[in-house]
């Protein structure tokens, strides 16, 4: 998440230091002809700036798609996991209350389960 704020913030500065140097290019005490040109070299590399600041966004997306596929992965194994555990200790407790009891659906994987 700090790739993500820090990301955030260099856009934002980027941004932000382009639209008061444009301010202050406009304020200046210069002739009008020599703010135009000023101005007209900032714009002409507008586009590049822009280009290099969607880059940088594509690449903490991706990263960010990443993380979560990730994650997500695990939670699933872990759940999975966790359901697997709950069906033997279920298959457990139903034979001691009742051993005479038939299996339940899907008992046979159980002995699997437990090997591993």
């Amino acid at each position: 998440m700090a790739d993500d704020s820090t990301g955030n913030f260099l856009g934002g500065f980027v941004l932000g230091a382009m639209l008061g140097g444009m301010t202050a290019l406009l304020l200046a005490p210069r002739k009008g002809s020599e703010t135009r040109r000023i101005l007209r070299d900032s714009v002409d590399t507008l586009p590049d700036t822009a280009e290099d600041t969607l880059d940088n966004l594509q690449v903490q997306a991706d990263r960010l798609v990443k993380q979560t596929r990730h994650s997500l992965d695990e939670a699933v194994e872990r759940f999975q996991d966790a359901l697997d555990a709950a069906r033997v200790a279920a298959t457990r407790k139903r034979s001691e209350l009742d051993p005479g009891a038939p299996p339940p659906e899907g008992a046979d994987i159980i002995p699997e389960i437990e090997s591993s």
